[in-house]
């Protein structure tokens, strides 16, 4: 391989190195019930647990998308139910959609609780037109939503992302410009 090849390859791996890919899961129509949801897109997979006053609940699949089993299959704050995503590498969290059906059910002060594994937390009030919040949180390996409220009753049917892509450090775009520099000299002595 020549030295032009070397440092092409070089600079191709660096380039890539900053890409991200983006995933979005659509948790809908499904059916049952599960102790663990597990689901992929672009590579990057994700578990999703439940739990009910504190135990481990089923998570249940349906039309709407993903609930808790209690007394009725939505994810609810009646037995203080909370879901957990573990995804299989870090991603850029870009939203969480509820099912809009039932989320324009919400009245009063019915809310979902967010926490992440960076330390983010979010109150996600009934004040989505469609069901869906906004999160934008880079290095997310899992998040917890928890029902919080009066009455809040409704279904996770899809949550989006990218993939985390890790800076490349300027140490490294600096090193491949000193290549091609060396190159550059390279050719002026022949």
């Amino acid at each position: 391989m020549t030295i032009k090849s070397k440092i092409a390859v070089a600079v191709v791996a660096v380039a890539a190195s900053g890409m991200a890919s983006a995933g979005s899961l659509d948790l809908t129509g499904g059916y049952g019930k599960t102790s663990t949801y597990s689901a992929s897109s672009d590579g990057i997979g994700v578990d999703v647990t439940a739990t009910r006053y504190g135990r481990s609940a089923s998570v249940t699949m349906n039309r709407g998308g993903l609930g808790v089993k209690g007394g009725v299959n939505h994810f609810q704050s009646i037995g203080r139910e909370t879901m957990t995503f573990n995804f299989t590498d870090a991603v850029s969290l870009k939203n969480i959609s509820f099912d809009s059906k039932t989320w324009y059910d919400w009245t009063g002060r019915d809310k979902v609780s967010y926490v992440d594994s960076t330390g983010l937390s979010l109150t996600l009030s009934g004040n989505s037109t469609d069901g869906s919040f906004d999160i934008g949180q880079n290095n997310v390996d899992w998040f917890t939503i928890s029902a919080a409220g009066n009455w809040t009753s409704t279904f996770v049917d899809s949550i989006n992302y990218g993939e985390y892509a890790v800076p490349v450090p300027a140490s490294a775009w600096l090193f491949g410009s000193a290549l091609v520099g060396l190159v550059g000299l390279r050719r002026k002595k022949k």
